[in-house]
C-alpha cells in the first residue's frame, strides 16, 4: 500500500467513524425525545456521551446489519402537503411492504410532530432512520422533495439498496 492509498484509507475510516458517531448521537436524541413524551429536548449535547455508550450504540447498529431482515426506509415529499395526506401516502406503502415481510420506517411515524422542530431537525432524524435500514424506497413524489434528494444521495453514497414506487 503506497502513501496515497494509506491517506485515502485513513480518510474513509475517519468519515465512517464520524458518520456512525452522528448516527449514535441522533439515536440518543430521538430516544430522549420519546422518553420525554415528545417534549423538545434542547439541552442534550453529544459531549454527554461516554465512550462506553457510543460503543454500545455502534454495536447495536452493526448487529442490526447482520440479522438478515429487510429493513426499508420510506422517503418522499412531506413539506408543502397536508400532514394527513403525506402520512397516508407513507402508511399505504408501509403496509404493502410489511405484507412482503419488510420492517418499515418513515420519519412521520417514528418521530411524529414535535413542536419547535424545523426542516433540518426532521432531516437529522431521517438520516438516522435511513442509516439503520438496508433499503430505501422512494415514493413517486420524491423528485419534488429536497429532503428525499438528500436521502437519495446519502443512500447511493453508502451503497444502500434503492427502489422506487411504480
Amino acid at each position: 500500500m503506497n502513501q496515497f492509498e494509506e491517506v485515502q484509507m485513513i480518510e474513509i475510516v475517519t468519515i465512517s467513524g464520524l458518520f456512525l458517531y452522528a448516527i449514535c448521537v441522533s439515536i440518543l436524541w430521538i430516544t430522549a425525545i420519546r422518553s420525554a413524551k415528545r417534549r423538545l429536548v434542547s439541552k442534550f449535547s453529544p459531549l454527554d456521551l461516554t465512550n462506553k455508550e457510543l460503543i454500545r450504540m455502534i454495536d447495536s447498529v452493526r448487529r442490526s446489519e447482520c440479522d438478515g431482515a429487510r429493513r426499508v426506509y420510506i422517503a418522499g415529499k412531506v413539506s408543502g402537503l397536508k400532514k394527513e395526506v403525506a402520512y397516508e401516502s407513507f402508511a399505504k406503502v408501509s403496509i404493502e411492504l410489511e405484507k412482503q415481510g419488510c420492517q418499515t420506517k418513515f420519519t412521520m411515524r417514528e418521530v411524529g410532530d414535535i413542536e419547535g422542530w424545523n426542516w433540518l431537525d426532521y432531516m437529522r432524524a431521517s438520516i438516522v432512520l435511513l442509516a439503520t435500514c438496508n433499503e430505501v424506497y422512494f415514493l413517486n413524489n420524491s423528485h419534488q422533495s429536497p429532503g428525499a434528494q438528500v436521502e437519495f444521495s446519502l443512500a447511493k453514497s453508502l451503497g444502500i439498496k434503492i427502489s422506487f414506487q411504480n
